[in-house]
């Protein structure tokens, strides 16, 4: 009767609507964790990169030389050898405006081929002062004394060549 007097309901109706807003909370409840379960127990989508493509070191020379580098003197080494496990190993000389410096271009048939052997150039003391850079499967080896500025040109150059048509955050010439 007391209840009754609060809010106009008998004691059954009170007990209906207490069960009613019990099963209702506990159906959303349940749904909740369901969705929630199947969203989280998902992987999240990954895009699959795009392979890069493996390019000789007569193709990035010939590129090179098509970016407005100057390339004489070019020198085709026998590869691999017992410095590098290189497929195609080519030696020149880069002009680029008044800089110009001897560069030796190393190609690999994987990209992995080059990770492994710019490691070990990076760990050998013949060379310590030597600059090395790779760009997808290719090597670019400038000796010391080499002009810094023509040689981050040169790998500027190589990045837009070798990996940017295959990364969308990366720059590619208009």
């Amino acid at each position: 009767e007391e209840l009754q007097s609060r809010n106009g309901w008998t004691r059954g109706q009170t007990l209906t609507a207490i069960g009613a807003g019990a099963l209702i909370a506990a159906i959303l409840f349940c749904g909740l964790t369901v969705a929630f379960g199947s969203a989280l127990g998902q992987p999240s989508p990954t895009a699959t990169p795009i392979p890069l493509a493996v390019r000789s070191a007569s193709d990035v020379a010939a590129n090179l030389k098509t970016a407005g580098v100057t390339i004489s003197g070019e020198k085709t080494i026998p590869a691999p050898n017992a410095t590098w496990t290189a497929a195609h190993e080519l030696s020149f000389k880069a002009t680029i405006g008044d800089k110009s410096g001897m560069f030796t271009l190393l190609s690999y048939n994987t990209v992995d081929g080059a990770s492994i052997d710019s490691f070990r150039a990076s760990t050998a003391v013949a060379f310590k002062e030597w600059r090395i850079v790779q760009r997808a499967n290719v090597l670019l080896a400038a000796p010391p004394g080499t002009d810094s500025t023509l040689t981050e040109t040169i790998a500027a150059k190589l990045l837009t060549y070798l990996v940017a048509p295959y990364r969308s955050f990366l720059p590619t010439p208009k």
